[in-house]
C-alpha cells in the first residue's frame, strides 16, 4: 500500500466515524437542552466538513490531519472545560491521542497529545488558582492527568513498534521486488 493510499484511508476513516456519531450526538444534545454544547458541536462539524472539502480539493494530507487535530483538540478542551453531559465532558480527550498517533504518526501525535495535556493541566491549574470554577474535583482531574500521560506513553510505544516493523516489512518487500 502506497503512502498516498494509506492517508486516504485515514481520512475516509475519520469521515466515516464522524458522520456515524454526528446525528446522536446532536440529538441527544438538543433533547436535553444543551444549547452551547449543539451549536459548538455544530460548528466543529461545519469546520471539519471545510476541512475535509479542502483536502479534497488540495489533497494536502498534513495540512489536513494538523487542522483535523486542531480542531478536535479545540473541541475536546471546549467539553473539559464546559464539563459536558453530566460532566462525562473529560472523557472525550482521553481518545485525543489515539486520533493524534493515527494521523500524525507516533513521534508528531504523541508531540500533539503532550501538548494538549500540559495545556489543559495548566488552565487546570490556573483555574484552581484564580478561583475559576471548573467541573470537576481535583481527585477527578488528578486521576485524568494521569492517565491521559500514561496513555500516551504506551500508545507512543505501541505505535513506535508499529512503525518500525512496517518499516521492516517495506524493507523487506523491496528486496524482492527488485
Amino acid at each position: 500500500m502506497t503512502d498516498y493510499q494509506r492517508q486516504k484511508r485515514k481520512v475516509v476513516t475519520v469521515v466515516i466515524i464522524q458522520a456515524a456519531a454526528v446525528l446522536p450526538i446532536l440529538l441527544q444534545n438538543i433533547v436535553l437542552g444543551n444549547w452551547l454544547i449543539v451549536t459548538v458541536f455544530s460548528v466543529y462539524v461545519f469546520l471539519c466538513g471545510v476541512n475535509y472539502g479542502v483536502y479534497a480539493w488540495r489533497k494536502h494530507y498534513t495540512l489536513w490531519a494538523y487542522v483535523m487535530m486542531t480542531l478536535t483538540a479545540l473541541d475536546f478542551g471546549f467539553y473539559v472545560w464546559n464539563g459536558g453531559v453530566q460532566g462525562a465532558g473529560i472523557f472525550w480527550s482521553l481518545s485525543l491521542p489515539f486520533l493524534a498517533m493515527y494521523l500524525l504518526g507516533h513521534k508528531n501525535g504523541g508531540r500533539f497529545s503532550l501538548v494538549y495535556y500540559s495545556v489543559l493541566l495548566l488552565l487546570s491549574l490556573l483555574s484552581v488558582s484564580t478561583g475559576l470554577t471548573i467541573p470537576y474535583s481535583n481527585q477527578v482531574l488528578i486521576v485524568f492527568f494521569f492517565v491521559s500521560y500514561v496513555n500516551v506513553y504506551f500508545l507512543f510505544i505501541i505505535e513506535k513498534s508499529r512503525y518500525e516493523m512496517r518499516e521492516e516489512v517495506d524493507r523487506i518487500n523491496r528486496l524482492f521486488n527488485h
